[in-house]
């Protein structure tokens, strides 16, 4: 008795100690074979494809018997026991099939397998497009719901409105009203409700309120484009008025012919449609963004020179996405030419550029250095911008956009502002 009672001490302390790390020689798993893949998702799919038959009466006579037991046990309150009943029925159904009886039966109408000749590796992409998808699609609807709960969408209000009127109503009324109202409601609306909006998508996109509400929850994609869409829109300058309809009808084709040839630069900066590079400027402007702290082999990030209506953007040529620099053109205080080494000979190449707050950015190798500085003045005189024409700044002239305070300029993921802007490469 007394060793036995060691013995247990010492096992159950030796549940407390740590093992050793054990090398798995098969930590990737099994193999990746097709016919793995076929077996693994089918009972998946076939219990979501079964769902959808009944709900879309398919066989009429067992939907409407599955509504009628479905009411039934809303209205007396067994809902939860049908549930279990049902479960302890699907495995005494499986205990006999185990045991050598042939019994077929299946709450879901069995789906006929469709034999298709196709080749091994068309049938891996099939699988794992459709994989693909499905994860894709459960991504989005997690991160839709992700920006219901964290106010990201008026929708957010109309939910917690509703939330606030349940939870004051609760006091009022017992939890078996709310199961049998709520419980009924829910059954109409799948069973009935649903199968016509199904069958006609033009009265669903019209009256279904559920699905115009999740199609207005945005993803986070989607939340990310429209907060950058409201961070550019502060600094868009307005447009220059044309003084005939030759001008204005030679300005719009000119604007079309650029929406085609520059979409991936609007993309690419996530500008509208409309600062486009203006003439002259649309294939970029090869320069070098200077550091004059550092020599002049590492100081120097080679790039492309962009100007539109409202912007000077400067593409990275190495490295894009966050390293590229957008500046307003209302946050410029100051453009001058510039030579940023002495040792160079020439009047140098560079154009240097002051920012509200004292940054300066020097972009030097331009070649034809007059001509773009002279289409950078003669862009901020037809914005009628300080810096152009002349006129000395003041604390009554500062441009109001760039006072503004970029709180969500973390979140934006293919550029930086200038003003946030540092060399950290």
């Amino acid at each position: 008795m007394w060793r036995r009672i060691v013995n247990s001490i010492y096992t159950f302390m030796d549940d407390f100690t740590e093992e050793p790390e054990e090398q798995n020689e098969n930590e990737d798993g099994e193999p990746l074979t097709v016919k793995q893949l076929g077996s693994d998702l089918k009972p998946y799919i076939d219990t979501i494809k079964g769902i959808q038959q009944l709900l879309a009466w398919k066989t009429p006579s067992y939907t409407l018997l599955m509504f009628m037991i479905y009411l039934i046990a809303i209205w007396h309150g067994c809902f939860v026991s049908v549930i279990l009943f049902c479960l302890v029925v699907r495995m005494m159904v499986s205990y006999l099939n185990h045991l050598g009886f042939q019994i077929k039966f299946n709450f879901f109408q069995p789906l006929e397998e469709q034999k298709v000749q196709i080749n091994k590796f068309s049938l891996v992409i099939q699988v794992a497009r459709k994989v693909q998808n499905g994860l894709g699609a459960a991504a989005d609807g997690l991160e839709k719901i992700q920006s219901l709960l964290t106010w990201k969408t008026p929708v957010t209000k109309k939910l917690f409105m509703m939330l606030l009127i349940c939870f004051i109503m609760s006091f009022t009324a017992s939890m078996e009203n709310y199961s049998y109202i709520m419980g009924t409601f829910l059954g109409i609306k799948m069973f009935i409700i649903n199968y016509f909006y199904n069958r006609y998508p033009r009265l669903k996109r019209r009256y279904d309120s559920t699905y115009k509400t999740w199609q207005q929850l945005p993803t986070t994609v989607e939340c990310e484009q429209k907060m950058v869409k409201s961070e550019i829109n502060k600094f868009i300058l307005s447009d220059t008025e044309t003084t005939s309809e030759e001008s204005a009808s030679e300005t719009s084709t000119k604007t079309k012919k650029i929406k085609d040839t520059d979409a991936e630069f609007c993309q690419l900066f996530s500008l509208p449609n409309s600062e486009c590079p203006v003439s002259g400027w649309q294939g970029g402007k090869r320069c070098s963004l200077v550091n004059k702290e550092k020599s002049v082999l590492s100081g120097l990030k080679n790039g492309k020179l962009y100007l539109t209506r409202s912007f000077l953007c400067f593409e990275r040529t190495k490295t894009p996405s966050k390293k590229n620099i957008v500046v307003p053109l209302a946050d410029i205080t100051e453009m001058s030419k510039a030579k940023p080494y002495a040792i160079l000979p020439g009047s140098g190449m560079s154009i240097e550029i002051k920012l509200v707050g004292g940054k300066v950015f020097t972009f030097g190798a331009i070649v034809y250095r007059d001509e773009a500085y002279d289409s950078l003045i003669q862009a901020g005189i037809d914005q009628a911008l300080p810096w152009a024409t002349g006129v000395p700044l003041s604390q009554d002239t500062l441009p109001t956009s760039s006072l503004r305070r970029r709180s969500s300029a973390k979140s934006i993921s293919n550029f930086t502002w200038a003003a946030d802007y540092t060399d950290a490469d």
